[in-house]
C-alpha cells in the first residue's frame, strides 16, 4: 500500500519514525552533505503533533485585538495625541510581544505618514519572514496564491525525486 493509497482511505501509520528509518528515506538521496543530512533526519524524527506551550494572557489578546481594530486614515495635519495604552500597545509590538499580520491599525491616526511608512518598513524587514525557493518553471501560480498552495508545491518539491534536489 503506498503512501498516496493510505491517505485516501484515512489509514494513517502512527508509527513514529524512528533514526533508522529516517536514515533509509529517498529524501537523504542526492548531493546534500553531512551536516544537512542530520538537518533532514531531525525534521523527520521531529514530533510534529506537539502543540505550542505558550499562550497568551487576557492583556495580549486585548492588546491584539485593538491594534487590529479598524481606524481612521488620518492626514498629517489631522492626526491625534496618543493614549497611555496605545503607547503601551505600541512598545509590545516594537518588542517583539505581539504576533501581529501588519502594523497596529490605530499608527494610522496617531503618526505621520514619514513615521507610519518607517514602521511598516520595519515590519516587513524585522517580523516578516521572506521564504526563497526554487520552483521550476512548469509550476503554475496565481500571483496571490494561497498559503496552502505555496506549501504544498514546497512539499512536492521536497520529496519529488525528480525535482527534490532543486530546493
Amino acid at each position: 500500500m503506498t503512501w498516496g493509497d493510505r491517505v485516501r482511505n484515512n489509514n494513517p501509520d502512527n508509527e513514529d519514525i524512528t533514526e533508522v528509518m529516517a536514515r533509509k528515506s529517498h529524501m537523504l538521496e542526492g548531493v546534500w552533505n553531512p551536516i544537512q543530512q542530520a538537518h533532514l533526519v531531525r525534521t523527520l524524527m521531529a514530533d510534529w503533533d506537539i502543540t505550542e506551550s505558550e499562550t497568551w494572557t487576557t492583556d495580549v489578546v486585548n492588546m491584539r485585538q485593538e491594534a487590529m481594530a479598524k481606524a481612521q486614515v488620518s492626514c498629517d495635519e489631522s492626526i491625534r495625541a496618543w493614549t497611555q495604552r496605545e503607547n503601551d500597545i505600541l512598545v509590545a509590538y516594537l518588542e517583539g510581544k505581539l504576533d501581529l499580520p501588519h502594523p497596529l491599525n490605530f499608527i494610522k491616526e496617531i503618526m505621520v505618514g514619514e513615521h507610519r511608512a518607517m514602521l511598516e518598513d520595519m515590519h516587513e524587514n524585522v517580523f516578516n519572514v521572506s521564504l526563497t525557493a526554487v520552483i521550476p518553471a512548469t509550476v503554475r501560480m496565481p500571483r496571490n496564491a494561497a498559503h496552502a498552495v505555496i506549501f504544498r508545491e514546497l512539499f512536492m518539491a521536497n520529496t519529488d525525486r525528480n525535482t527534490g534536489q532543486k530546493m
